[in-house]
């Protein structure tokens, strides 16, 4: 039994690395071949999970990068649907080379966000606000399909056409909208706030919203925070952000 083991181990070991010792008896070609599919497998889900950082390198760059993956890190899932998530692990602690983008694990932790949001189920305990609702006094919640990302870069303006962008504190509100597509917008840290008061499973009214707002932002005037939640609340209802219980 430990002999079986230790020849996995070594199949294995070779696989992902071919520089490892191939195991005694198979040919050069067969394991070849084996790593050949397996790599293939892998840079599938990587490809799919990262389009945009995909796009960004040379096909060698970018094998390289997926080959230092598939040689190094080792996965805590076994599931093929949790690949994109080990990329991002394994990213952090990536060494960057002079062809990665300085916002390289930004633009990643981005991509991810999408991709986590796009297969989460729906919230059946939850429907969107109507224009006649009336925002003081509909109970609200939050939409439970939903994340807001804090990062260095502007990583959601990166393209292969728009491959340089400069340094800059952005958050970003990543949801799913009303036609069940994954959307973001660009907020501020009072949107921020104002979102983090509010919970997907627990109705809150406008004006206990409101009442935090006004504690956290004392400087501005309590007329002024008012109307500045009505007008976020009515944004991000338009946008299915905001959301209340089903009846």
């Amino acid at each position: 039994m430990n002999d079986f083991k230790a020849r996995q181990n070594a199949f294995m070991a070779h696989i992902r690395d071919p520089s490892a010792p191939r195991p005694a008896g198979i040919p050069a070609e067969r394991m070849a071949v084996y790593r050949e599919l397996m790599l293939n497998n892998i840079g599938t889900f990587v490809d799919s999970g990262f389009p945009v950082l995909r796009s960004l390198y040379q096909e060698a760059q970018w094998l390289a990068l997926q080959q230092a993956f598939f040689a190094s890190h080792d996965s805590h899932s076994p599931l093929f649907v949790d690949i994109a998530a080990e990329f991002l692990l394994f990213l952090k602690g990536w060494e960057p080379r002079p062809c990665d983008p300085p916002y390289l694990e930004a633009l990643a932790a981005y991509e991810y966000l999408e991709l986590k949001l796009d297969v989460m189920p729906e919230a059946l305990h939850q429907q969107p606000l109507s224009i006649d609702d009336d925002l003081y006094r509909v109970p609200l919640l939050r939409n439970q399909v939903l994340e807001v990302g804090d990062y260095p870069y502007p990583v959601h303006q990166v393209s292969r056409h728009n491959p340089k962008v400069d340094p800059a504190h952005t958050l970003l509100l990543v949801y799913r909208n009303r036609d069940l597509d994954i959307a973001f917008m660009a907020i501020n840290p009072m949107t921020r706030a104002l979102l983090d008061a509010l919970d997907p499973l627990q109705p809150v009214c406008a004006d206990a919203l409101i009442l935090s707002m006004q504690g956290q932002f004392p400087q501005f005037e309590a007329q002024v925070i008012e109307q500045g939640v009505i007008q976020i609340l009515a944004q991000m209802a338009r946008a299915g952000v905001v959301v209340k219980p089903c009846s």
